[in-house]
């Protein structure tokens, strides 16, 4: 009994800071599926971040805390995929926390393993920055170190900690035309 729709940022924007992990990240596309008139699961898309090769990234996928959707990936994925036509898609799974399980009952396949990413945890107050929020020019503009300093001697200055995830499963989704335009053959 669930309904899939477009929604807009400001929904999208709301429910994942509330539910994702790693809260809201700018996207074009998002995508909602509600139970009656209750907002329970996102997917969002956009333009790739990190790899100009394909047409859309899967940026977040989130469902509401303790709520179990059977086969609710995968309506809100061929919503998208009716809606919007794509050949090719990227994603990625943090391997520190996911699997990637739900991905691949989509059809993503693996494509490898991105390099372990970090964030700043503050030994204080458990305060958490990621490496955006720290870049070294950010930090000088805002007057917390110099530009003779490296973004670690600031942030240890500040008293915060460098943690290193897993890095994350990088995934890939293709049409049958686009795997065949991208492999020469359709043998795969």
């Amino acid at each position: 009994n669930t309904m899939i729709k477009d929604i807009n940022t400001e929904e999208a924007k709301e429910f994942l800071n509330k539910y994702h992990i790693q809260n809201y990240s700018a996207s074009s596309i998002n995508i909602g599926c509600y139970n009656n008139d209750e907002l329970i699961g996102v997917m969002s898309f956009g333009k790739p971040r990190f790899n100009v090769n394909f047409q859309y990234e899967l940026i977040r996928l989130c469902w509401k805390s303790d709520t179990i959707v059977i086969s609710g990936v995968e309506k809100l994925f061929k919503y998208f995929k009716d809606k919007y036509n794509p050949t090719s898609i990227i994603t990625y799974s943090d391997l520190s926390k996911f699997t990637g399980k739900s991905y691949l009952k989509i059809g993503f396949k693996p494509d490898g393993i991105t390099a372990p990413n970090y964030k700043w945890i503050s030994a204080y107050d458990n305060n958490v920055l990621s490496r955006y929020q720290t870049q070294k020019h950010i930090l000088v503009e805002k007057g917390l170190g110099n530009d003779d300093q490296t973004e670690a001697e600031i942030m240890h200055s500040l008293g915060y900690l460098r943690v290193y995830d897993c890095g994350n499963l990088r995934l890939t989704w293709y049409t049958q035309e686009e795997k065949i335009n991208q492999k020469g053959d359709a043998s795969f």
